[in-house]
């Protein structure tokens, strides 16, 4: 097992991570943090070596690198994702070793997408759902409704933290209404179609190819599960209310027949429910630091909870 990750985290330790690895003994020329500032997990690092090649290496948390690792072997090869190189451990963290993705273009929560853009990360997510069509994984998505009392307490915390957002009229909803919605929701969630999903969906987890193509980055918490769960992610991560029509045709092209396709479809706005519960929980949490105003954390955190109430209905006033 490798030495734990220093802090600061040196050149000569990645070299030694990336050769525990691949065990292919090429000096290490550059590296240098890539992705910093999008997504809230780990830590991804560009490595060049002396014989010119490249790769990505992202540190995490093991288990999220063991589910990692065991998502994308059931995938197998695929354009839509980083190619799988191997994986190690530390004492205390993941190592996951992927083809670099480059050149490429780190899509933007905050900015959103063109409708071509939007079309391309469709497809690609369609093309990770077929090729794990009913398939079984190493994990199962799992939703529930929350306690009431921790329940109350988020909502409470997010009125706090964003009243301009949870109002009054939001919160009662929410704690009304709502749970009725949610719990229906997931019934209908648990017994439709099954494929391996992404969880964590949205535009900062991709990276668009100079041909258009989009690469789906980010699998800790791959697992069998909705499909619709990802479509809903992407919604609230910088879709919006864009067009699925690529999404369905990709899945009708690839072999899964059209009731299912449909089925994944609508239950979209079942999936919406549990991300509505999940950024308020998030911005009502109490242990959390606050971000700094203005900072992308704080933005990302906002725009999420204003964007996924929206979408299920949540009356403002």
């Amino acid at each position: 097992m490798l030495s734990p990750v220093p802090s600061p985290i040196t050149s000569d330790w990645l070299a030694q991570a990336a050769e525990a690895v691949l065990a292919r003994g090429v000096a290490l020329s550059r590296q240098r943090r890539i992705g910093e500032g999008f997504g809230l997990a780990g830590e991804v690092y560009e490595l060049e070596f002396e014989d010119g090649s490249a790769l990505a290496l992202k540190l995490e948390a093991q288990r999220d690198t063991e589910q990692a690792v065991g998502f994308l072997e059931v995938l197998g090869p695929s354009r839509a994702v980083p190619g799988l190189l191997g994986s190690a451990a530390t004492s205390d963290r993941g190592i996951l070793v992927t083809e670099l993705i480059d050149p490429a273009e780190q899509g933007d929560v905050l900015e959103g997408c063109t409708p071509a853009r939007a079309a391309a990360v469709l497809r690609s997510l369609a093309e990770v759902h077929a090729a794990t069509w009913d398939q079984d994984m190493p994990a199962d998505y799992a939703a529930a409704v929350w306690e009431e009392e921790r329940w109350r307490s988020r909502i409470e915390g997010a009125a706090r933290r964003l009243p301009q957002i949870m109002t009054p009229q939001r919160a009662a909803w929410l704690q009304g209404e709502f749970r009725e919605r949610l719990a229906g929701a997931i019934e209908r969630l648990e017994a439709s179609p099954r494929a391996g999903i992404q969880v964590d969906a949205h535009l900062d987890n991709v990276l668009w190819r100079p041909d258009g193509s989009a690469v789906l980055v980010d699998w800790s918490r791959g697992c069998s599960g909705p499909p619709a769960v990802d479509l809903a992610g992407l919604m609230v991560g910088g879709l919006g209310t864009r067009s699925l029509h690529p999404y369905r045709e990709e899945l009708l092209r690839r072999g899964i027949p059209p009731g299912p396709v449909e089925e994944i479809l609508d239950t979209v706005s079942d999936a919406l429910l549990p991300l509505a519960q999940g950024f308020t929980g998030w911005a009502g949490r109490e242990d959390l630091p606050e971000p700094e105003p203005g900072s992308r954390a704080e933005q990302m955190r906002s725009r999420g909870l204003a964007t996924v109430l929206g979408l299920v209905g949540a009356p403002l006033r």
